[in-house]
């Protein structure tokens, strides 16, 4: 069996750490990318062996791009990102950074014809209109992505958070890495 690696990028979301534990135990290899040291060192220890901390500012294009440029075509089974659900109010920053590890793994995610999984929040209140518009952000920049992608091999799907973004979350983002539930390129899946 090929060692399957994934790359969760604002690990410290509760789905998202739900998913890197999820994951560690069906004997992937994570790299989780966090803000949050002293969370992210808490998510390690919980399967030390398969997750390892990766301390980034999320929206620094420096570090992402070196990053990339040392991951190089390394396969990339699962790229999922979380920072919509990191930075709810700041749209502008989360949508660029997503847009830029896509960017900076489309080589990875190609060679391992992976999944770049993006979890978007979701608007509650119809009257929220910040809300609204990072929702309609986030979805437009995903179905960009894999409109943009679709040729290179690897598929861009979305999670559309509602009440729950826990364990739901990363239970429907782990059927999506490991092959059980498919899903076409550009879906949105709410969960």
């Amino acid at each position: 069996m090929t060692q399957k690696t994934a790359l969760i990028v604002g690990a410290t979301q509760p789905a998202a750490e739900h998913l890197a534990v999820g994951l560690a135990r069906a004997g992937w290899s994570v790299v989780a990318l966090s803000e949050d040291h002293t969370r992210l060192m808490q998510l390690a220890g919980l399967a030390p062996d398969r997750i390892d901390p990766l301390h980034m500012t999320l929206g620094s294009r420096r570090n992402a791009e070196r990053l990339g440029d040392v991951w190089g075509a390394e396969p990339v089974h699962l790229l999922a990102q979380f920072q919509p659900l990191a930075l709810p109010t700041q749209i502008t920053l989360a949508v660029q950074s997503v847009m830029l590890m896509t960017q900076c793994f489309a080589d990875g995610l190609a060679s391992a014809g992976g999944v770049n999984l993006i979890a978007l929040p979701r608007a509650r209140d119809a009257a929220d209109v910040m809300a609204q518009a990072a929702e309609g952000a986030h979805a437009r920049a995903l179905r960009a992505l894999a409109l943009t992608h679709e040729k290179d091999g690897f598929s861009t799907v979305g999670l559309l958070a509602t009440k729950t973004r826990g364990k739901a979350m990363a239970a429907a983002a782990l059927d999506i890495a490991s092959g059980v539930q498919p899903v076409a390129n550009g879906s949105v899946r709410g969960v």
